[in-house]
């Protein structure tokens, strides 16, 4: 979601803004700014977690590794005071094991 979006929902007033991330690129910097800056919007995060293994991530084309995902983590939760985040996680994956 772009941040201008998010910022002219909170000018209609009393509206809840929830952002849902279809992966971690789809959220920048800028749009997590807007989260903590403006009313209308959740201080909440749906930020999917297809898995914690770079091999995996790697064979699902992801275009990122597990430790970019927990920096971006982070980065949300520095910029946005009591950030709520959500999750989905995909198991079984071909070619996953157990390690």
């Amino acid at each position: 979601m772009a941040p201008d979006s998010l910022v002219a929902a909170d000018s209609l007033g009393t509206v809840g803004v929830l952002v849902v991330a279809g992966s971690i690129g789809a959220v920048g910097s800028g749009t997590v700014a807007t989260v903590g800056s403006t009313s209308a919007v959740c201080e909440h995060l749906h930020y999917p977690l297809q898995s914690g293994s770079d091999r995996v991530l790697a064979l699902m084309h992801r275009g990122y590794s597990a430790e970019r995902y927990l920096e971006r983590l982070a980065q949300a939760r520095a910029a946005v005071a009591d950030l709520a985040v959500s999750t989905d996680i995909i198991v079984g994956f071909p070619g996953e094991t157990d390690d």
